[in-house]
């Protein structure tokens, strides 16, 4: 039974459906569903009587029935009527177009159909017959009319090919938005390479797409299997980017290096570097190697003894290769190897890799462990016999204060990640011996030692700024010079001169200020009452039961610290960090209003290495010092109309991560404590003066201009006081240079970077330039030299962009893998600022003009491209794989 009304408006379209070239229109129509033909009668029912008699009455459309009268049908065509148009109607299925007789008049003819398979062409928009095979094998599938639409918007209507089709089926069941069989395989391989588990795997079985998958696996990517599976597919591309990234040869494993390998490795990038997928390949990767883990690691093993690690240093299917290089690297430190430049290349090459950020923070410890390897062996070299106390002071603000920065670094990093057991079980005890008995041991000592033969009881240096001058030499040039000019002092309790470098260069690179780093000679005992008591304005200080005034006027608390400024500069005030942060703008810039001199105290590393329970934590605080004062500068200048910066401390520390034992702390049960009025594990302060071993002795009388006596002892090199209570390793108040190399940093705000300009400071990030000599490529892989044209400095940053090959008519696809580059070299020397890249063509490339583009990755960047398109001619003998 048939919908005369529908089948009149569709039969009506066709023969409205003229070319310029028509005269007349003919259609055929084979109705194998009998739909409008009476199996008793023999002869159409009433419905098709109705198409018929609607069709005339319209069109002047004429009808015949086809009954085997071929040869008078055809001279009806050609000699009796041949301008009419005709339905042609046979109740029977279509004959072999050796056995049609009107096969010449139906090739130029138009068709009709009214089954389901009709419908579905119908609605694809198809007037052909040679997908009719494929579309009856399918039509289990398409009796939905929500998988009909999604297949709708994936199928290409011009298509021959029926492998194609079956694209536009996987397609539609992945929800996939392309044929593309990388995307398709992708989207599958991520439900679960359990095929129990796998909803799109259930799908295909129903449907018995299962073969046909197979089938196009094979064409793809050359993947042959006896018995194949989701999880040998998945292996296979890790095995295969093995193969062809590297010399590994893993026994046993032979089988899963698919023969289109081009496809293979540009599958396996395109989900590597994807943006959402890649955390799922991860998880896979995981769980597939967790069955094979011990063979794999095995066979890597037996490979990484024979061959050097260059040639599998770019593998980055596994992360096995990751935990071998870290190890490697730890087994080379402990060994007393001290290839370090080789160490941190091989470093520098993984942050481009995969696997990278897993395993980003043992790569950091172990850089750091790496450095201060390299920095020890310099240093053990160094004669520090010949230096006075200046040379000592300035050398630790040049580049003694490394090893303290590295030992920071190692801990950060080695603290934050939990899989350390590689680190844990031997360097990391190389470390502290390293550090402790070895770096601070040699530079405190000869510091010791020149503090008793050159000092006296005087504390001071020749030509080295004291603590106690900070205001007149920093702040009060500022105020003089300009009355309009407001200065932040940003005071941070214990920022250790090693800290404020690295926020330098946190500033430099992430504002558009200016940082000018300084040094100043902190006041003993190098602790926090007395260090912020001499950072701000005065003319004397007092010492008085233990507490410190300025001009007859308390210290202690923001009230006191408040009436010193404005005894001194009238439109200041003293804040807290904490109370900044939690202003608006408007809130925060209204504080200030009219003021010019604005002290702001900052307490976190001193606040958790005070606190014994987590003074292992004051590493972790010191970076957050680092994050919060950057957020404070940011503020104080875009939001406060504040350009001028000055961030300090009072004091800084001494740390060391493991416990100490006695030998390291000094006996003081048995001084005479009635002398004594204050007593720390880096200092006691006494009446009178008295005889203790191991100890530097000043008097500081005249620091505090009182005629009362006042004598302090400080433990000489790292040791420190028995005394109850507290942390021991966290500790200042003594004369280590760590605790009394007091950082200066000026930032200058630019509100424009048009003024770096004027000042002749580059800025920006580093540019990138194409060094091959010919565009042309004739084999894949293929390499692209790249050239970071400048080096980076405190203003011009790295960038990361990633390089690929492109196709750029039509949809502009990436017809090559895509890699990630970073360009961070600050190295003077151009050749030392090149890199090549390896790329790898698909299989599908053809020998035409492609383009090179290299992507900005930064999300923030105004343009993508950070060069111009670069044409390179593909000339290939074979393009079908490589």
């Amino acid at each position: 039974m048939a919908n005369v009304e529908k089948t009149v408006e569709i039969l009506l379209k066709k023969f409205d459906n003229k070319t310029e070239y028509e005269k007349r229109k003919i259609v055929f129509w084979y109705d194998n569903e009998k739909t409008v033909w009476s199996e008793i009668e023999q002869k159409p029912t009433e419905d098709f009587d109705a198409i018929v008699k609607e069709l005339d009455s319209q069109n002047g459309i004429k009808f015949q029935i086809l009954n085997d009268n071929y040869f008078a049908t055809k001279k009806l065509f050609e000699i009796d009527d041949p301008d009419s148009d005709y339905l042609i109607y046979s109740p029977l299925p279509e004959p072999k177009p050796r056995d049609n007789w009107l096969l010449d008049i139906q090739l130029y003819s138009g068709r009709y159909e009214s089954s389901r398979l009709a419908d579905i062409k119908i609605e694809l928009g198809v007037d052909r017959y040679d997908r009719d095979e494929f579309f009856k094998s399918n039509q289990s599938f398409f009796a939905s009319k929500q998988r009909l639409m999604k297949f709708k918007k994936c199928y290409e209507s011009d298509s021959t090919e029926e492998e194609q089709w079956y694209r536009s089926l996987l397609s539609s069941i992945a929800g996939s938005l392309t044929n593309d069989m990388k995307e398709i395989i992708r989207i599958i391989l991520m439900e679960s390479i359990d095929e129990e588990d796998n909803d799109y795997w259930k799908s295909m079985i129903k449907f018995d797409l299962v073969d046909k998958f197979w089938e196009l696996i094979k064409i793809d990517f050359g993947f042959t299997d006896s018995a194949p599976t989701l999880e040998k597919l998945f292996l296979s591309f890790i095995i295969s980017h093995i193969y062809q990234i590297s010399n590994v040869n893993l026994k046993g494993y032979s089988q899963y290096n698919n023969r289109v390998s081009s496809e293979s490795e540009i599958f396996l990038q395109n989900w590597l570097n994807h943006t959402h997928d890649s955390k799922m390949y991860d998880d896979l990767s995981i769980q597939l190697l967790g069955q094979n883990n011990a063979q794999i690691e095995k066979e890597f093993t037996a490979q990484f003894n024979k061959l050097e690690l260059n040639e599998y240093l770019n593998v980055e299917s596994v992360d096995i290769v990751d935990k071998n290089i870290i190890r490697k690297i730890v087994e080379e430190l402990i060994n007393g190897n001290e290839d370090f430049d080789v160490y941190l290349e091989w470093i520098e090459k993984r942050k481009t890799k995969h696997w990278y950020p897993n395993f980003r923070n043992l790569y950091c410890a172990v850089k750091a462990a790496v450095e201060l390897y390299r920095f020890a062996k310099k240093f053990n070299e160094e004669d520090l016999s010949p230096l006075g106390l200046q040379e000592l002071f300035n050398n630790y603000t040049k580049d003694y204060y490394l090893m303290d920065y590295h030992y920071r670094k190692f801990y950060y990093y080695y603290e934050k990640d939990i899989e350390k057991e590689v680190l844990k079980k031997n360097l990391r005890g190389g470390i502290e011996n390293l550090y402790v008995n070895t770096l601070l041991k040699k530079l405190l000592e000869k510091w010791s030692d020149t503090i008793d033969s050159k000092m006296g009881d005087t504390w001071k240096i020749e030509l080295v700024e004291h603590q106690v001058n900070f205001f007149n030499v920093h702040v009060k040039p500022i105020v003089v010079k300009n009355d309009r000019d407001k200065v932040a002092v940003i005071v941070s309790d214990a920022l250790r001169y090693e800290v404020a470098v690295e926020l330098q260069e946190v500033l430099n690179r992430d504002t558009k200020g200016l940082v000018k780093k300084s040094a100043m000679l902190g006041n003993i005992p190098s602790y926090t009452q007395l260090g912020m008591a001499s950072l701000l304005p005065h003319k004397e200080l007092t010492y008085k039961n233990g507490t410190i005034s300025v001009d007859g006027m308390s210290t202690q608390g923001l009230k006191n610290r408040n009436k010193i400024l404005e005894s001194n500069v009238k439109d200041s005030i003293a804040l807290q960090a904490s109370k900044i942060f939690n202003l608006n703008a408007h809130e925060a810039r209204n504080l200030i209003k009219g003021k010019r001199v604005v002290y702001i105290y900052h307490n976190e590393i001193d606040a958790m290495g005070d606190d014994r329970a987590k003074e292992h934590g004051v590493f972790r605080a010191a970076n957050l010092t680092i994050i919060n004062i950057k957020k404070l500068v940011d503020k104080l200048c875009k939001s406060m109309n504040v350009n001028n910066v000055i961030i300090t401390s009072d004091h800084g520390f001494l740390y060391n991560h493991d416990r100490l034992e006695n030998v390291d702390k000094i006996d003081i049960s048995s001084t005479e404590k009635s002398y004594c009025i204050n007593i720390s594990k880096r200092y006691t302060i006494s009446k009178q003066q008295f005889k203790m071993a191991n100890t530097h002795c000043f008097d500081i009388s005249s620091t505090f201009n009182t005629d009362t006596n006042l004598f302090a002892y400080f433990p000489r090199t790292f040791l420190r006081f028995k005394k109850k209570g507290g942390g021991v390793n966290f500790v200042h108040g003594g004369t280590s240079l760590q605790e009394v190399v007091i950082p200066v940093l000026t930032y200058n705000h630019q509100r424009q970077e048009i003024n770096l300009k004027k000042k002749g400071i580059k800025y920006g990030k580093v540019n990138i330039t194409i060094l091959n000599p010919e565009r042309r490529i004739m084999s894949s892989p293929f390499l692209v030299h790249l050239f970071q044209t400048e080096k980076v400095t405190e203003k011009v940053q790295p960038i990361k962009c990633k390089v690929a090959l492109w196709d750029m008519d039509k949809d502009q696809d990436i017809i090559s893998d895509q890699k990630l580059i970073i360009a961070e070299s600050t190295a003077d020397n151009p050749t030392e600022r090149q890199q090549k890249v390896r790329l790898t063509l698909s299989s599908k490339i053809e020998n035409k003009v492609y383009y090179l583009r290299i992507l900005d990755e930064d999300p923030k960047a105004i343009k993508n491209d950070i060069i111009e398109p670069i044409p390179f001619e593909v000339d290939l003998i074979i393009t079908d794989d490589f």
